[in-house]
């Protein structure tokens, strides 16, 4: 009988050498998605880095999560990464984050509490993100996902998740493609402009109005960095390497070019692989009250607009 490499605790790695007959078996374990990507493609690309495989239990409150698109057909998607692709179009010139990395959201659930099983439920989320149309608290969606772990003092990390978490529950603050697609050519440096914008961050960290949020948007890079901004500033710690940059202008490749030069601060955990049993309920960000969620629940395809 074939061997299967399970998802387990934090600890397994995926070894090395994987025989040709177990490469089959380890991509319908992790879920094929119906995109173009072959199981020998999903299963080299996640042992050539030989990375820990996680399972949800092993994340925290602040994880950073990279979603790769591994071939998904969505056309926004696509653009997003041929954008990041075009390396002239950015100012950063070493930028060592990865083209195909097209969506971050951050992990908010604590191992501990009781979880969501529906949008709109009791409990809480897995992960606040923003994808268009809105920013919203939701479950994690199928795909795969490089895990960052912030190592932040004074628990900068679950307030940073929180925050996320009160920014993104009225499902109200706006996705902006423009913002989206200036940010893959943007300037990243953090100017006078961007330590502006980081503390405009902070004074809306728990803000029920969050009037510069709503009213010019965002993406899910930023997202993830403005409630880092937030958090670090409400605690009056100064922003690490990783941080400081220009949020408004950050796409998700560059977001992992801060977060790999900054291993001080910032580790790679691993990876996990979300299958679509593993997603514990479905959602679309235009639902913003129980009554919008159809009959039978609908199902999640690809993030639309996701970054």
């Amino acid at each position: 009988m074939p061997v299967i490499f399970p998802f387990s605790r934090f600890g397994t790695r995926i070894p090395d050498l994987v025989p040709e007959w177990a490469q089959t078996t380890w991509s319908t374990l992790t879920g094929a998605r119906g995109d173009t990507a072959t199981p020998l493609d999903q299963t080299a690309a996640l042992q050539s880095e030989a990375r820990t495989v996680l399972a949800k239990s092993d994340l925290r409150p602040g994880d950073i999560l990279l979603f790769l698109r591994d071939g998904s057909p969505h056309p926004v998607l696509s653009l997003i990464e041929a954008g990041q692709k075009l390396s002239g179009l950015s100012p950063r010139r070493n930028n060592t984050g990865s083209a195909d990395r097209v969506h971050a959201a951050i992990w908010v659930k604590h191992p501990g509490n009781p979880g969501r099983t529906d949008p709109f439920g009791e409990g809480e989320p897995e992960v606040a993100e923003f994808r268009a149309p809105y920013a919203l608290n939701t479950a994690l969606s199928r795909g795969r996902y490089l895990v960052f772990r912030p190592q932040l003092a004074d628990e900068a990390s679950d307030w940073a998740a929180q925050i996320a978490m009160s920014w993104a529950e009225a499902r109200d603050l706006p996705y902006s493609m423009l913002s989206a697609v200036r940010s893959i050519g943007g300037n990243s440096d953090f100017t006078a402009k961007a330590e502006d914008s980081a503390q405009a961050f902070t004074r809306q960290a728990f803000d029920p109005a969050r009037e510069s949020l709503k009213q010019n948007g965002g993406f899910c890079s930023m997202f993830v960095l403005a409630a880092f901004q937030a958090s670090l500033g409400l605690k009056n710690i100064p922003l690490p390497p990783g941080l400081r940059v220009n949020a408004q202008e950050t796409s998700v490749r560059t977001l992992e070019h801060f977060l790999r030069s900054d291993p001080e601060h910032f580790s790679v955990l691993g990876e996990i692989v979300i299958r679509e049993q593993d997603v514990l309920y479905h959602d679309d960000p235009s639902w913003s009250r129980p009554g919008d969620v159809p009959p039978g629940d609908a199902p999640p395809g690809d993030k639309a607009g996701s970054r």
